[in-house]
């Protein structure tokens, strides 16, 4: 697939697109941390780690946008909104939405299917994204779809424990 490199101007864009996303990502995992200590801090854990991750990659987007910004305003970043489709990755959490913290497994299961969910979108779009011309923008993608292929094999196997309890 030849794709054709990105104006500096439109580069700056999707890169302010991932930030978003990724800091997006990072306050859902914190904040769904905070609602499962009481019930599983193993999970609460994993969680804040995937945060962590998430505030790494944005710091690492980040990075490359003052790079790519064509004026010193550009670097400062316009926030853009999160890729098409990112929003109804949430669409399963509103049956969870009158309860703060987790009580059981079948709301446990919902988080971490909501997280899969996002995992899996940001993997498949970091893909798309590794096979532009920019190649610095490329090379990060490449590399945080690998991170996402990770995300996505932890909170699979997490989920299946998950599902085995009564």
């Amino acid at each position: 697939m030849n794709v054709s490199p990105p104006s500096p101007q439109r580069a700056a864009q999707i890169v302010a697109m991932a930030i978003e996303m990724e800091r997006r990502c990072a306050a859902l995992y914190e904040e769904w941390a905070r609602r499962f200590k009481p019930y599983d801090r193993g999970i609460a854990q994993l969680l804040e780690e995937l945060a962590a991750e998430e505030h790494r990659h944005a710091r690492e987007f980040q990075d490359i946008l003052r790079s790519v910004a064509t004026s010193p305003d550009a670097e400062e970043g316009q926030a853009q909104p999160p890729a098409p489709g990112f929003d109804a990755c949430l669409q399963r959490l509103r049956t969870v939405q009158d309860h703060f913290f987790v009580t059981g497994p079948v709301m446990a299961g919902t988080i971490l299917e909501a997280a899969l969910d996002i995992e899996r979108f940001t993997r498949r779009l970091y893909r798309e994204l590794g096979q532009m011309d920019d190649p610095q923008v490329a090379a990060i993608c490449r590399q945080l779809a690998a991170h996402e292929d990770n995300h996505v094999q932890i909170l699979q196997e997490r989920l299946e424990f998950e599902k085995q309890k009564p």
